[in-house]
């Protein structure tokens, strides 16, 4: 025998069960832990990993392979776009035991954009690291009046300045 439920009643058992998931998941990684996590590290983790989903949504995030292949590369596999990674000359961050390129970096003509690879220089001289330097390219930056740096990218230097404001400044 089977229950109707409203469509609102389904969806709310559906995220109550996603929820308890979540919960059980969490719970277990933060009990594999050693050290107690505080929960402003774990807000932060989530605030980023949310990041990541939203740069993924609106730019993509494109493998290796997939990286060197959009590059012009003609080796097999992403051993291109990992070259450039390693130089500063793309940006690659690292997800699991891989590193992904978030897909605002590529310009039409398929190279990198001369401003991220600028960043990434400055990034490697500051010890930024990649995931916090994608993050910031997708983030309203007060330095820009509220503009996001990936949607200005050819203000290569009031990017620089942004980016050396917010993170080169020395207490």
């Amino acid at each position: 025998m089977s229950v109707h439920m409203p469509d609102r009643a389904k969806q709310e058992v559906e995220d109550l069960t996603f929820m308890r998931k979540a919960v059980s998941a969490l719970g277990d990684a933060i009990v594999s832990l050693e050290q107690p996590v505080s929960p402003q590290m774990a807000a932060g983790v989530a605030a980023s990993l949310r990041a990541r989903r939203a740069i993924g949504e609106e730019f993509g995030w494109l493998k290796a392979a997939e990286a060197s292949q959009l590059l012009g590369s003609i080796q097999p596999g992403g051993a291109y776009a990992n070259d450039l990674r390693k130089e500063r000359r793309a940006l690659g961050v690292p997800v699991r035991n891989t590193y992904v390129y978030p897909g605002f970096q590529f310009t039409d003509s398929g190279k990198v954009h001369v401003t991220v690879t600028e960043v990434l220089r400055l990034a490697d001289d500051l010890k930024v690291d990649a995931d916090t330097v994608a993050q910031w390219f997708c983030l309203p930056s007060p330095g820009l009046s509220g503009a996001r740096p990936v949607d200005i990218m050819d203000e290569r230097q009031a990017i620089l300045d942004d980016f050396i404001g917010r993170f080169g400044a020395q207490w």
